[in-house]
């Protein structure tokens, strides 16, 4: 896991459940691995909706018995939720993250009860979900409440994720295609990418141009901004032909797309930038929609929508609306 998420946090399931109060009413934690863990959160931390980003196949993977601790749940008197994200996909969380905090603020009601929010490990999706939460619903500057979240809990919630779905809420979206590629290396015969839309766990082939001998990759790629690496004959490496960052013991690089509407690029930039922050009129739209998607429950949202463009990667929402449940 700690190389998947290119940070130096790890998870030892067999540690069991851990988690920090990062609010008086929200925590983030690890995954509920039994029907005991259950009773020793409502017990010991007062918790009173249970929040899970988990997919089918991250409790697969651990042997985890989802039914019974919905059973659980349901017999102490605590609300469970599911709103599954794809672990270690950016885009994943970007174009779910909206929904997903539509959700939990159906749930759980600001200063009543205390929330659980947990993926597996508690580090990536569930701090996330908490973060966007934080600063679009609880009235949170983004730094601040990224400092308050990571300050409480060593973990590396995707922050432009965060704000790459911001900006989708308020501006266009729509793609823009644009080619990503590096020079040839010496006698090097395959290169690759991952990152981008595609997530850490896809590698897309690149190919040369034969007016520039580039190894190049085309995409269409939503406004916004990608980390992504390149990989030479099997080494992960980052290029400097292009801005990179650090993420934990890694360094990547990084790929910022602008709307081509000017106005909406500058609002887009601005909130895309490392002290870009909602303004007051913003913040109320951002509260508008979020409430929107509320009163929607599990129902898709419609092709017109401003939110998500009609893209292949924009389908994903529709489908985990769908699938997202609750057990009351």
């Amino acid at each position: 896991m700690q190389a998947k998420m290119g940070t130096s946090l790890t998870y030892r399931h067999e540690d069991g459940i851990n988690y920090n109060f990062i609010l008086p009413d929200l925590i983030v934690g690890s995954c509920l691995q039994g029907p005991e863990d259950v009773d020793r959160l409502a017990q010991q931390a007062g918790v009173t909706t249970v929040f899970s980003l988990q997919e089918d196949c991250d409790m697969e993977y651990f042997g985890i018995d989802i039914a019974a601790i919905k059973q659980r749940c349901r017999e102490v008197g605590v609300q469970h939720v599911r709103f599954p994200v794809r672990d270690f996909d950016p885009l994943d969380l970007r174009l779910k993250l909206p929904k997903a905090v539509a959700r939990l603020a159906k749930a759980h009601e600001a200063g009543e009860g205390v929330a659980y929010i947990h993926c597996t490990a508690g580090l990536g999706r569930a701090p996330a979900t908490a973060l966007a939460y934080m600063y679009w619903l609880r009235d949170w500057k983004l730094q601040a409440a990224y400092d308050k979240l990571t300050g409480a809990r060593a973990c590396s919630p995707r922050i432009e994720a965060i704000r790459a779905a911001t900006g989708d809420l308020l501006t266009d979206n729509s793609p823009v295609e644009l080619t990503i590629g590096l020079r040839r290396r010496g006698t090097a015969k395959q290169f690759q990418i991952a990152g981008l839309d595609v997530g850490w766990h896809t590698l897309l082939d690149l190919e040369e141009n034969p007016k520039t001998h580039r190894m190049e990759v085309t995409r269409q790629l939503m406004p916004g901004s990608y980390p992504f690496k390149f990989i030479v004959d099997g080494t992960w490496c980052a290029s400097f032909e292009y801005p990179t960052y650090k993420d934990g013991i890694n360094i990547n690089n990084m790929l910022t797309v602008l709307p081509a509407d000017s106005k909406d690029g500058m609002v887009r930039q601005r909130l895309l930038s490392a002290t870009g922050d909602l303004l007051p009129d913003e913040r109320v739209k951002v509260g508008h929609i979020i409430a929107d998607l509320s009163s929607q429950d599990a129902e898709p949202l419609g092709p017109s929508s401003s939110l998500l463009a009609s893209t292949d990667e924009s389908q994903h929402l529709p489908a985990v609306l769908a699938d997202a449940s609750v057990d009351e």
